[in-house]
């Protein structure tokens, strides 16, 4: 008796006895634990004041088999059941059941464990593996040593494998070899440093096409400190850097004719100026004005008046080369500049080039309509030092060609400053 005292009392589980007539005989500080009740409050009660009353039928029903028909089955291993706190609350529990005999007289002992922990537990990891499952973003979880051990849904509809051709590979399966080794040396480092990276990556789809992601990657440590896992969260932004990039390219073009605006146009000018003084080459820039635009929008409507501007910047392009720059600047106004320039007789052959564009008549619907420039033209360094000045006096120098005319270009020079 001595030794079964100090058996149960010490015992973290309750562990309760019930006589045939279930009411409770013997009862252990674990009990008091999990239910509440001392030793001298329970002793002697029925055992349903640890039951809640929706259980309490099937309580009955069992202990009615026992007394009547002597049947009560174990089956030796533990059952979940629900019990009654003394202060009303409901409680998890887990119980193994013996039976045993003094003489004459059954009994029943439960070994009780409070699972409470352990079922809240269950429930949050089934609510994190719904969460997993149905994410938005792909994730996947590796062992310590970088091998895909389980992932979700998201992640297969991210890089196009399925869930058998990614367990058991490492992630490098859809490497886009994008990024120099570089890349990945300082990813790695900071991972291992901070025990977490996040950042822009391009990734391999299984189609082989390639597309960026947004990833963060984070080490989980055991209790020693020692890297157990590794977790990577990975979201698709294809349509994100799509839209950035239009947002940039609207930014810096002309709707109309995709050719590059004002801003655009003076970033590179300033650009080539600062490499013209130091390579010590020109640079020129030629403004150009439609003539009569004005009647051609006003006879025969806005639409026509863009197809004819449309087909001006095609012709423009055509005329200049690669690494110079053609833009438009508002209404029927072009800029051109063109980069190093080591004969300033090359600017007349692309002035006559240019005005030879417009020998041919623009179509459009039911018309072909003629077309012709007044183009001004200034140089870098010898007319203007900065942006502002340059542009100015090619605008002059336009102006000089309208008044001689049209259909002609002029160069800037100083007595077009003193008549403005």
């Amino acid at each position: 008796e001595h030794r079964y005292r100090a058996i149960t009392e010490t015992a973290q589980d309750a562990i309760i006895t019930v006589n045939r007539n279930a009411n409770i005989i013997s009862w252990n500080s674990g009990a008091t634990k999990i239910f509440g009740y001392s030793n001298d409050e329970i002793v002697g009660k029925p055992l349903t004041v640890l039951i809640p009353e929706r259980f309490q039928h099937l309580h009955e029903f069992a202990v009615n088999e026992w007394v009547t028909r002597g049947l009560i089955h174990f089956s030796g291993t533990p059952v979940e059941i629900v019990g009654l706190r003394g202060d009303g609350s409901e409680v998890a529990l887990e119980i193994l059941l013996s039976n045993w005999s003094e003489g004459e007289h059954d009994f029943v002992t439960g070994i009780i464990r409070d699972i409470t922990k352990r079922k809240n537990s269950e429930v949050m990891l089934r609510q994190a593996k719904v969460v997993f499952d149905n994410a938005l973003e792909g994730i996947l979880v590796t062992d310590e040593e970088t091998n895909i051990i389980s992932v979700n849904r998201a992640i297969c509809d991210v890089t196009g494998y399925s869930k058998k051709d990614l367990v058991g590979k490492k992630p490098t399966i859809w490497k886009s070899e994008y990024h120099d080794q570089f890349f990945y040396h300082g990813m790695w480092s900071h991972l291992k440093q901070n025990g977490t990276w996040c950042g822009e990556i391009w990734n391999r789809h299984k189609s082989g096409e390639l597309f960026p992601c947004w990833q963060t990657i984070r080490a989980i440590e055991n209790e020693s400190g020692v890297v157990t896992n590794y977790i990577s969260i990975m979201s698709d932004i294809s349509v994100i850097k799509k839209s950035q990039e239009k947002t940039e390219y609207l930014a810096h073009h002309d709707p109309l004719t995709g050719l590059a605006n004002r801003i655009l146009f003076q970033s590179r000018l300033e650009h080539a100026m600062d490499r013209a003084q130091r390579e010590g080459h020109m640079i020129v820039v030629l403004f150009i004005d439609l003539d009569r635009f004005k009647y051609i929008n006003d006879t025969f409507g806005h639409p026509a008046g863009d197809k004819v501007l449309q087909e001006v910047s095609t012709r423009l392009q055509n005329t200049i080369r690669n690494e110079d720059t053609v833009a438009r600047i508002g209404g029927d106004e072009f800029l051109i500049m063109l980069e190093k320039i080591t004969d300033p007789t090359e600017v007349n052959l692309v002035a006559d080039k240019l005005l030879n564009k417009f020998v041919e008549p623009v179509k459009i619907p039911e018309h072909e309509l003629q077309i012709s420039p007044s183009i001004g033209i200034s140089l870098y360094p010898s007319d203007a030092s900065d942006y502002t000045t340059l542009i100015k006096n090619a605008d002059s120098a336009m102006y000089q060609a309208k008044n001689r005319g049209r259909n002609n270009y002029q160069f800037y020079s100083d007595e077009l400053t003193g008549e403005d």
